[in-house]
């Protein structure tokens, strides 16, 4: 058995690993890296045909390429239901913004429709005989709605590929679970270097930061992605701010409506089916212009304000404004450069912004504490650290600790014995 990274090695995007058996081959995620000023980043073709697919999650750094496999194969690809019903959604929805932004779609309308029909579904705690070889058996990641954690048990060896991960709970979920005896990790390394601060606290900053307007009279704009992010800063204004109008805008209210689809997936459905009844979701202009006048809580895509409704936000909001920041902001974005110049760019020009600006971290990554529970509880024989900016330093402090453990560059087989 070997594997190989076609993504994701020593970075942030595109995850994509090929695992081979004598006879079979099958990928684990296949992802593109999303560029705010050109097209997407793609993760290397496999050199033959897959039999299989399995996804962790529908983020379109594990997701986005999926359709390309159904260029040439018609193959199952196994994930969660939920995964199914937002992979939809989201892959269409970067179809649609990859033409509008002048640029070709990698792949063509017709395989989207044959990937989505060639789903096989898989639930938390449920084994599946896959055709090539392994039993899969999916954990809750506690990520986003329906991400797991895959665990594929081979003839002698037990492979655990963990996605996008998180530990500790949310206002979303409880936090993830995976199997204690495991012979290969195939773990992300987001934060290997990086403490989460208190969530509790962090939750207590962003209301602040949005009673700051408020109480003038202004807007709180909180920029977000519309998936996981959205309904749990929806979770978080509900709960501080019951008496004050909050909008929800864009791609978040599809998302949040599949969330509710899939109580079984969330912590609390109740709590979330609450919060978005009594939201405005924004459906007409003159709802934005009515928000746009102050005094209410508007959660709205895109997280980096390089584009979405939230940018018009942006430029429409009045006096004594707030815009909490809660996500990644990649340098030269305009979330980015209001957070640290204190401006952002429009029509190319660079435009100052009069607003309370704070960044809150409501990251649904495990944290560097939690990767090192992660392996020194499941003590595996190798750990294959990728999805991270520092993972060749990752590898150095976990191999002084006595672990075996590598940080494979794109296109590098491990052969597995």
């Amino acid at each position: 058995m070997k594997l190989t990274l076609l993504g994701g090695a020593a970075e942030v995007g595109r995850s994509a690993v090929l695992i081979e058996t004598e006879n079979k081959r099958f990928l684990m995620d296949y992802g593109i890296k999303i560029e705010e000023f050109g097209p997407a980043e793609l993760p290397l073709v496999p050199h033959k045909s897959v039999h299989e697919v399995v996804i962790s999650h529908a983020h379109l750094d594990h997701i986005g390429f999926l359709p390309m496999v159904y260029e040439k194969d018609i193959v199952p690809w196994h994930a969660t239901p939920p995964t199914n019903a937002l992979a939809e959604l989201l892959i269409a929805d970067a179809m649609k913004v990859t033409k509008l932004n002048g640029f070709e779609n990698p792949y063509t309308l017709e395989s989207f429709k044959r990937a989505m029909e060639n789903f096989s579904p898989v639930d938390y705690g449920e084994t599946v005989q896959m055709k090539c070889g392994p039993k899969l058996t999916m954990h809750d990641a506690g990520h986003i709605l329906g991400a797991a954690i895959c665990e594929f048990e081979f003839e002698k060896k037990k492979v655990v590929y963990t996605g996008d991960f998180n530990t500790s709970e949310t206002r979303m979920h409880t936090g993830a679970s995976f199997a204690e005896d495991i012979d290969i990790l195939i773990t992300e390394s987001t934060y290997s270097e990086k403490e989460h601060p208190n969530r509790g606290e962090e939750e207590k900053k962003l209301a602040k930061n949005a009673k700051k307007a408020l109480d003038k009279g202004g807007m709180a704009l909180v920029p977000v992605f519309g998936v996981g992010r959205a309904q749990e800063v929806l979770l978080i204004m509900h709960e501080y701010f019951p008496d004050v109008p909050i909008y929800l805008d864009g791609m978040a209210v599809k998302a949040t409506d599949i969330c509710l689809r899939y109580p079984e997936y969330i912590k609390d459905p109740k709590k979330l089916h609450d919060a978005m009844h009594d939201a405005i979701v924004v459906k007409k202009p003159n709802q934005r212009q009515k928000a746009a006048k102050g005094g209410a809580i508007v959660i709205s895509p895109a997280g980096m304000l390089n584009g979405g409704n939230a940018l018009w936000y942006l430029g429409n909001m009045p006096e004594n404004s707030s815009v909490s920041l809660t996500g990644y902001c990649a340098e030269g974005t305009n979330a980015w450069m209001l957070l640290n110049k204190g401006s952002i760019l429009d029509q190319g020009r660079e435009k100052k912004m009069n607003c309370y600006v704070e960044q809150v971290d409501l990251s649904a990554h495990a944290g560097r504490k939690d990767l090192w529970n992660l392996i020194k509880r499941t003590t595996p024989e190798l750990v294959v650290s990728m999805h991270g900016d520092s993972c060749f330093k990752f590898v150095d402090e976990l191999e002084l600790e006595g672990f075996t453990a590598i940080a494979p560059r794109i296109g590098e087989t491990i052969p597995i014995k």
